[in-house]
């Protein structure tokens, strides 16, 4: 499959909803110092993390990390992710990855040592994992960037194109991305609250399958349909 199939493959995986007010473009805020043989950032933990590069092999601590690593390119450098990558993501085509575990919570550390990975990527809800990964594994770099959530997710893929040695194919995801917040926010700028479709979405919220409505605090499902000019009819349940 092309970069550009692989570009539209993800980039319709990741909600298209218009950044906040509060979200940022820049990596700036996030990145230390870079020479050719090191990159250093301040990951979504707030962790300082050193990265020695180049980086050739990367784990993917969450399956929703996958879409933009692929669309950046970054396909041949992943050499093993989340078990339920390939649960929920088959038709990547990418069955003969090797699993991790399911999430940090479940990892398999004799996998994760035969594959000598450069850096082993997980989301912020995982990031409380990343010390005992980093004791476990001294030589791999723990680096705490989720990729899915939209209030981050251009920062990120600009620090992850410079970490991998991506930046253009980086900037056209962006492009895309931004392209399209530019389409919904012109096709929805003028609607009325009383002219917008209502929704209700209900999601498993925790491991113990309890189920709830999404709320505006949701950062994704909730926040892509109202960005999209629908009403959300559980505004005012309570997170």
């Amino acid at each position: 499959m092309n970069n550009f199939c692989w570009l539209l493959l993800a980039v319709l995986g990741i909600s298209v909803v218009l950044q906040p007010a509060g979200a940022t473009d820049e990596p700036n805020d996030m990145i230390i110092n870079k020479t050719d043989k090191s990159l250093t950032l301040i990951d979504e933990a707030g962790r300082t993390v050193t990265v020695s590069l180049p980086v050739k092999r990367i784990i993917s601590g969450d399956y929703r990390q996958m879409e933009a690593l692929l669309a950046i390119g970054a396909k041949d450098m992943i050499v093993g992710v989340d078990s339920n990558f390939h649960h929920q993501m088959p038709y990547f085509g990418l069955k003969d990855l090797p699993e991790i575990g399911k999430h940090a919570a479940e990892l398999n550390y004799e996998q994760l040592a035969l594959l000598h990975a450069d850096i082993i990527m997980l989301p912020l809800w995982q990031g409380s994992k990343a010390k005992e990964i980093t004791e476990n594994m001294p030589n791999a770099t723990v680096v705490v960037l989720g990729l899915s959530s939209r209030d981050t997710l251009i920062p990120e893929l600009q620090i992850m194109g410079q970490l991998l040695g991506k930046e253009s194919e980086a900037d056209k995801l962006i492009k895309w991305i931004k392209k399209y917040d530019g389409i919904v926010e012109e096709r929805t700028k003028d609607l009325k609250p009383q002219d917008t479709p209502t929704f209700f979405y209900e999601y498993m919220s925790d491991l113990n399958t309890k189920w709830s409505a999404i709320s505006p605090s949701d950062p994704s499902a909730g926040r892509a349909a109202e960005g999209c000019g629908g009403r959300n009819v559980a505004s005012d349940l309570k997170p």
